[in-house]
Order: structure tokens, then C-alpha cells, then sequence
């Protein structure tokens, strides 16, 4: 599988050619779309779609950045720098507040790979099952209690770790959070450093590999976590025939993913190699499997019957209790504006 910048330019400089006797090819009727992705599994279906020719057969040819995170993703809307892409819930919210951003259907669920992890001779690995709803969350609020845990700030993780806490009657201001990127928290938990570290894929099966103990996840505190297919406001007003069809281009790449899960995880591995993830084909045979891509009609479901609104507004009201967002902020989200699932039911 070739690098996907490389794959998107041969397409770019393959739209016209010259004949041997000099006549010149028609020029391509292939439509530029601006895509934006960050370098993990939400982006794969669009190197899927590349190879496999499903840009070139909805009449598209592809322009793809691939953004660090949300922040720089959303950032770049400003320059009118994409137009269609995916990110995670955090950058999703950031950046329908703040950038107008639409959601225009959901992809890879995160519910089962976002944990906070101990080391084995933690007192809060010795008692689970404290809190009879969440039988998997270990530990009790004298062991929670003042620890120093390492968790990137306003993430999915944090949200994991809010709500953690309050199952025992704490919040944040009961221990101290070491603010780190998880690709840092990670080497930095190994190096000794706190008493606990929330990590997100691929770096919970790395945790699992040292014999770490997972004390609580999103799926022990009952939280959802979707990846996003997004569009600018820009976009959706100005190319909705353009983002319709590359919603169908994207959720084909998808498609090709779900039927053939035993070649998947090669891909997966090439994707992220290619990308500069370091990581081995059996953790993406754990990413494949923890870490499924909705099918249109979950999709469908998910933006017409509340389950997105209510993922954002649960993410939202942890970011108002934080002081990270306003009160306007957060009633602009509830309005539910934000999503616009005609594409996805026009599939």
C-alpha cells in the first residue's frame, strides 16, 4: 500500500497525459475534494478508497492533509484549508463551536480502547467491583484519592477519567493530573513516573504487554466514544454535491474494510508505518477487532435517533465543568445544528 501522499499526487499529475503522436488526452472530469484526516484507523478508508479506485469511480480525485490532532485540523478551516475529513469526539466539539464544523455521519467506535492503567502493585488494583453498576472500575475513594494520574488534558481520556472519579464521589481536584499528550503519558508511565496514566489505541495494548492493570475504561463507566466524519460550513453550503459523494466514497473505502477483515490489519499496519505510527500487525489485529467502523445504516441511526447529540452534550457538559467551554457554548451544541445527516441518508 503506498504512502497516501504519494498515492493522492500520481493522481493529481495523472489527470493529463500527452500521446506518443502528440495528440493531447481529453482532460479528466475527476472533481478535487479536499480531505483531512489524522494518521490513525478513521483515516485508513480513505487510502482503501484510493487503491481500490473508489475516488476515481464516483468521478473524485482526492486532496489529502493529514492534521496531528484536532486542534491544528480545526485551525486550518480558518485558511479554508479542506473540506471533508474525520477526527475524534474532543476536536469535533472544539470545532463545531468554534468553527461552525458539521457532522455529517460517524465512524470508528473508541468505547473499548480508552483506560486508565496502574502498575500491579498499585493499591488500587487489590479492589474492584466497589460500585455495583460498574463491576469492572477498581479501586475505592481512599485509594483514588491523591494520586497522581497522567492524562491528556480535555480528551476523550479526561472525560473517562472525570467520570471515574465520580462514580467515588471525587472529582479532579481530588488527585493531580499531570497534563501529557498520550503518546508522551505512555514512555513516561514505563520511565516510573505517577501512579496511573490514561491511554487511548494503540498504547493500551502496549500497557496490556507490560502487565499494567486497567482500573477503569470507557466502556467500565458507560461512555460512548464515535470518531467523526465531518465537512466545513463552507463546504456543505457551497459543494453538497461534491460531500455527498465523497461521504459515499468514504463510507465504500469502509466497506471494503468490514469484508475483509483478515487483510485489514496489513493494511492497517502499512496505513500507519507509512504515516509514522510505530506499531506491529498483531496490535492492529486488536484495532480491527476493539476498534469497529459503523455501517451507513448505524450511521443513519446514530445521527436521527439522539445517539451522536447526546455523545457531544455528555462530552460538552464534562467541558462546561471544567471551565473549558461557556454556557452559550454549550447551549449552541444542544441545539443539535451542529449535525446535518443529509448525506448520510441519501445513501
Amino acid at each position: 500500500m503506498k504512502k497516501i501522499f504519494t498515492v493522492a499526487v500520481v493522481i493529481l499529475l495523472a489527470i493529463t497525459t500527452v500521446f506518443a503522436n502528440g495528440a493531447k488526452e481529453e482532460t479528466s472530469s475527476l472533481d478535487l475534494i479536499r480531505v483531512s484526516h489524522h494518521p490513525y484507523i478513521h483515516g485508513l478508508p480513505t487510502t482503501v478508497a484510493i487503491d481500490n479506485g473508489i475516488y476515481e469511480a464516483n468521478g473524485l480525485k482526492p486532496e489529502v492533509t493529514m492534521y496531528g490532532g484536532g486542534a491544528a485540523q480545526n485551525e486550518a478551516i480558518a485558511s479554508d484549508a479542506w473540506d471533508v475529513g474525520t477526527t475524534g469526539l474532543a476536536g469535533a466539539v472544539v470545532g463545531c463551536i468554534g468553527y461552525d464544523m458539521k457532522v455529517i455521519g460517524a465512524t470508528v467506535y473508541d468505547g473499548k480502547t480508552i483506560d486508565i492503567w496502574v502498575r500491579p502493585d498499585s493499591d488500587l488494583a487489590k479492589t474492584k467491583g466497589q460500585i455495583s453498576n460498574h463491576p469492572e472500575v477498581y479501586g475505592t475513594a481512599d485509594t483514588w484519592k491523591g494520586k497522581k494520574i497522567i492524562c491528556q488534558g480535555v480528551s476523550n481520556c479526561s472525560l473517562v477519567l472525570a467520570k471515574t472519579l465520580s462514580l467515588f464521589g471525587l472529582t479532579t481536584k481530588d488527585v493531580e493530573v499531570i497534563d501529557m499528550t498520550v503518546a508522551q503519558a505512555y514512555p513516561a508511565f514505563r520511565a516510573g513516573e505517577a501512579d496511573a496514566v490514561a491511554l487511548w489505541a494503540p498504547f493500551g495494548y502496549l500497557a496490556a504487554d507490560q502487565g499494567w492493570v486497567k482500573v477503569s475504561s470507557a466502556e467500565a463507566v458507560g461512555v460512548d466514544f464515535y470518531n467523526l466524519i465531518i465537512a466545513t460550513d463552507k463546504a456543505v453550503k457551497e459543494k453538497p454535491e461534491l460531500v455527498k459523494r465523497w461521504l459515499k466514497t468514504y463510507t465504500e473505502g469502509v466497506e471494503v474494510i468490514r469484508a475483509n477483515q483478515d487483510k485489514a490489519p496489513e493494511w492497517l499496519y502499512e496505513f500507519s508505518m507509512d504515516e509514522g505510527i510505530t506499531t506491529n500487525v498483531n496490535d492492529c489485529k486488536k484495532e480491527i477487532a476493539l476498534r469497529p467502523f459503523p455501517t451507513v445504516e448505524q450511521q443513519k441511526d446514530l445521527m436521527n435517533n439522539g445517539g451522536l447529540l447526546n455523545m457531544f452534550l455528555n462530552f460538552a457538559q464534562y467541558m462546561l465543568e471544567q471551565g473549558n467551554i461557556t454556557q452559550e457554548s454549550y447551549d449552541k451544541l444542544a441545539t443539535g445544528s451542529f449535525l446535518d445527516p443529509q448525506f448520510i441518508n441519501a445513501l
